[in-house]
């Protein structure tokens, strides 16, 4: 598993280099986006999608990160699965939401 912590642009990019590359992504790729539960998945097609572009930088369509609730500025993780070729972006949102639950967790003497 790779990740990085990464701002999104207003226009959608992401400066992604070292997790295409990992991912053995290459410029041109077709590659679909979807939104579970606030997190996006992105793989890649074979007959449909978005293209990735030569300058390292992945593009999230606007309505993608509207369905995400994600704005220009906001950090994303970015986790490569070099398994399946598979990336999942978490929003600053909600990965504050993961760590404030697990922080709980142990200062009520939950799980460890």
């Amino acid at each position: 598993m790779i990740h990085g912590l990464r701002p999104v642009d207003r226009t959608g990019r992401i400066a992604a280099k070292p997790i295409l590359t990992a991912l053995e992504w290459k410029p041109g790729d077709l590659l679909v986006f979807e939104v579970c539960d606030g997190l996006i998945t992105v793989g890649q097609s074979d007959d449909e999608g978005r293209r990735l572009y030569r300058d390292g930088h992945l593009r999230v369509p606007a309505e993608i990160l509207r369905a995400a609730d994600i704005r220009a500025g906001d950090g994303l993780l970015l986790t490569a699965n070099t398994l399946d070729k598979s990336l999942t972006i978490f929003p600053e949102h909600s990965v504050d939401a993961m760590v404030t639950h697990q922080l709980s967790s142990r200062l009520s003497g939950g799980a460890q």
